[in-house]
């Protein structure tokens, strides 16, 4: 057996446990413990027989993919995106039409590409990446010094409910800025600032990243800001991208079981609810909201770049517009993904349309042709378009500057070994 098929077909075992263990916990915790919060039990044979072809269909999808890099970005998708809204499908009113837009979507991202086109972009020098980034961060980071200071509350590392007191009291300090800067900087600078100093070897630098991650997430406690830092470093590691899906896959079973066993033993829920419930289950579940709440309203970016031609419909931003008519709570901001965030604006069309310029956005990513050891950005950029609107993404979230970052401080270094300078 050689090298890759031994690893896909750990991968394929690691993906079946996953899709098993999560329609458990979907069953006898989500459902449930968070029914308040309409996540619903209705099974249907049927259905169940649907997901299940479904589900194995996708698991010969990803091992015929030959390319490494789209294989590792397909493993993500499948994991993140396509197992837990198969598993909403089953169990709750989920419009069938979207299930088979993000199918559409694994497919598309699975062919192989016939024509290869190359990026004749001049990139930075290697000696000057670490100077460079390095202020291109500090920089960045003075609009949150200014306005936030360095009152630190050490309390929101409970992640409790904490972190959504001090969240929202976090918004009297923001400036336009902050807004705008926060998520390039946590997502793609700080980011790539820890991964050029575990490259050249400067554990000064990996500190000084971590640290800057670290108190952006006291300043403004989202958990993602903390949990990338895990992120960027699980995923360096490994020159080879079916290694890195290996660890990623056991990783991510290994934390759903520890998160289980300490439920059931200790009854401390707050670790499974953080991450099976709400990294697995709440973006699927918001598919499927926003397609009951805007299937007769469509709001064609009225909200957004097309204001100044089309009247919005509401008098709050769509995401609280969810919020209320959804889950009945004024205060929710309820974000999501780039399938649903077309489908809002455009009905089925948009979804199908958005989904497609998703896939185009990855195939430029691989056009790139960055190192291995930056998968851990790649990832990033595939969390935020299943949690993102797509104008979002690319604007405010960090995309953009990914792609800039790519291009002229890594293009064509995919064969760059690590620790080689």
């Amino acid at each position: 057996m050689n090298y890759s098929k031994k690893h896909k077909q750990l991968h394929q075992l690691l993906l079946m446990f996953l899709y098993v263990f999560l329609i458990y916990r979907y069953i006898n915790y989500v459902a449930d413990v968070f029914n308040y919060m309409r996540f619903e039990f209705k099974p249907s044979f049927m259905k169940s027989c649907l997901a299940g072809v479904a589900f194995i269909v996708v698991l010969r999808w990803l091992y015929i993919i030959k390319d490494k890099f789209m294989y590792a970005v397909c493993i993500c998708y499948a994991t993140l995106l396509i197992i837990p809204n198969l598993i909403m499908f089953q169990f709750n009113s989920y419009p069938p039409f979207l299930l088979g837009i993000l199918l559409l979507f694994l497919f598309w991202l699975s062919r192989e590409q016939k024509t290869i086109y190359r990026l004749n972009v001049a990139k930075i020098r290697e000696s000057n990446k670490l100077a460079l980034i390095l202020i291109i961060v500090l920089i960045t980071l003075v609009p949150f010094l200014l306005s936030y200071g360095i009152n630190l509350n050490f309390e929101l590392f409970s992640f409790g409910e904490v972190i959504y007191e001090a969240r929202e009291d976090s918004k009297g300090n923001e400036s336009v800025l902050t807004s705008y800067l926060y998520s390039p900087l946590k997502n793609v600078l700080i980011p790539t600032l820890i991964i050029i100093g575990l490259y050249k070897r400067k554990p000064v630098v990996i500190i000084v990243g971590i640290i800057m991650l670290v108190y952006l997430f006291l300043v403004i406690p989202h958990k993602t800001t903390f949990f990338s830092i895990f992120v960027v470093l699980a995923l360096f590691f490994y020159n080879d991208y079916y290694k890195k899906m290996t660890f990623m896959l056991s990783a991510i079973s290994v934390i759903l079981l520890l998160s289980f066993i300490i439920n059931l033993n200790y009854g401390v829920h707050l670790i499974e609810s953080m991450f099976l419930r709400r990294v697995f289950f709440v973006p699927a579940q918001l598919n499927m909201a926003y397609v009951e709440v805007f299937k007769q309203n469509p709001i064609y970016l009225s909200h957004s770049i097309l204001g100044w031609l089309i009247d919005y419909p509401f008098k709050i931003p769509p995401t609280y517009v969810l919020g209320i008519e959804y889950y009945g709570d004024e205060t929710l901001n309820a974000n999501n993904g780039v399938f649903s965030d077309g489908f809002m604006n455009f009905g089925f069309i948009g979804s199908f349309f958005f989904t497609y310029f998703t896939v185009w956005l990855i195939r430029f990513i691989k056009l790139i042709r960055i190192a291995p050891y930056l998968f851990g950005i790649v990832f990033i950029v595939i969390q935020t378009t299943i949690s993102s609107a797509l104008l979002t993404g690319l604007l405010t979230h960090g995309i953009l500057v990914t792609l800039g970052i790519f291009i002229f401080f890594f293009k064509d270094s995919e064969k760059i070994i690590l620790w080689r300078r």
